[in-house]
């Protein structure tokens, strides 16, 4: 229950009543020290550092379903509430959630209640739809697939497809677009969904063990903490494989940084290019 997290609010004051939690001030959570800038600040008055430990963030991410909590929306950050990060005096799971850029930005400014984002960290809007998404729009033309051992796709519609499922696939632009509309469906070792991509919608299952967006890699990671999949980007060329396990129709697929192996076939070093069908196994 909330209790949990905070043992009483006044919702018309947006207060937190227990005396070991301090009072909020109203504005951004990001402050200065002694005309130090905000993002320069590595501890709060507490003396708690700003990294966030990784198995916290695991624990937010979990409970979030991977999105913001508010919109679903991928791409996120951590958001310390009652208290604030500045008042804050460990780094408790409860306290933190993910929300996008956008919600994070009207938080720190004031537009958005911490009432609302308390609301929304009980119920996160990926873990009611079973999802986080994010539109994608980064590739004009067909990008090129690299993955293990220097295999290279390029200009192929479907660049990779398994006992007759396309694992990814390009299609034309809408009539009036320019953008490549890409579509995907990788599952992880068990064949469980991982990540769906339809028409640039780029979908991840609340259900994964573990999922994050580093810069421009979709890293998704099992429960003994090894990756399932690490999907790079590299607009407008090129997407890259770097890691995979995952099963087809109960054939296991393994993509390393040498090598693409399916059932006990491996291939690496292949150049195709111009085809309807790039790879196609079984």
């Amino acid at each position: 229950e909330w209790n949990d997290v905070w043992s009483s609010f006044d919702k018309r004051k947006g207060k937190v009543a227990n005396e070991d939690a301090p009072v909020e001030d109203e504005g951004e959570d990001m402050f200065e020290v002694a005309g130090v800038a905000a993002e320069e600040v590595v501890a709060n008055k507490f003396g708690l550092n700003r990294d966030i430990p990784e198995q916290t963030k695991r624990e937010v991410r979990q409970r979030c379903g991977f999105g913001c909590a508010i919109c679903g929306v991928t791409i996120t950050e951590y958001e310390h509430f009652f208290p604030d990060y500045k008042n804050a005096r460990s780094h408790d799971a409860n306290r933190i959630v993910l929300l996008c850029p956008n919600h994070h930005r009207e938080v720190s400014k004031g537009l958005l209640p911490k009432e609302q984002v308390a609301e929304a960290s009980l119920n996160p809007k990926a873990r009611q739809v079973g999802f986080s998404t994010q539109r994608i729009e980064s590739f004009r033309g067909i990008p090129s697939l690299k993955f293990g051992g220097g295999m290279l796709v390029k200009l192929t519609p479907i660049p990779l497809q398994v006992y007759g499922v396309n694992l990814i696939e390009f299609q034309a632009p809408e009539e009036g677009s320019e953008v490549t509309r890409i579509s995907m469906n990788l599952a992880d070792a068990v064949g469980g969904e991982m990540l769906r991509v339809a028409s640039n919608e780029w979908i991840v299952s609340s259900e994964t063990w573990d999922f994050k967006l580093v810069g421009n890699r979709y890293i998704f990671t099992n429960s003994s903490g090894s990756p399932d999949l690490i999907l790079r980007f590299e607009p407008p060329e090129a997407i890259v494989i770097e890691n995979l396990r995952s099963t087809v129709n109960g054939m296991p697929i393994h993509v390393t940084e040498t090598s693409l192996s399916v059932g006990a076939m491996e291939l690496s070093g292949n150049v195709v290019s111009n085809c309807g069908i790039g790879l196609s196994i079984g």
